[in-house]
């Protein structure tokens, strides 16, 4: 199993505690890299995109927020960007 999959998969809980995960991280930049390891989670539940006007739900708005914060997905789905995702707007 690799490091990162036995990592996570030794907790039958994963899902309940996706915190967790943060530690799980390999590879370059893991000693300094922590992501929403402490955030909010947020939940995209629209597919829509608007570069100008992003609205709460939405890929882009979820991005664009300063705080560190957990993206998950409410469901699949697929989304079709005006233009690429800058985290800096």
């Amino acid at each position: 199993m690799k490091e990162i999959d036995s990592c996570w998969r030794s907790n039958p809980d994963w899902a309940s505690e996706r915190c967790a995960l943060a530690d799980c991280v390999v590879g370059f930049g893991h000693q300094a890299t922590v992501g929403g390891k402490n955030g909010a989670f947020y939940q995209v539940t629209d597919s829509s995109d608007d570069p100008i006007n992003p609205k709460p739900g939405t890929l882009r708005y979820g991005v664009i927020q300063t705080e560190p914060m957990w993206i998950t997905f409410s469901e699949d789905m697929v989304i079709t960007l005006k233009n690429e995702l800058n985290y800096d707007q």
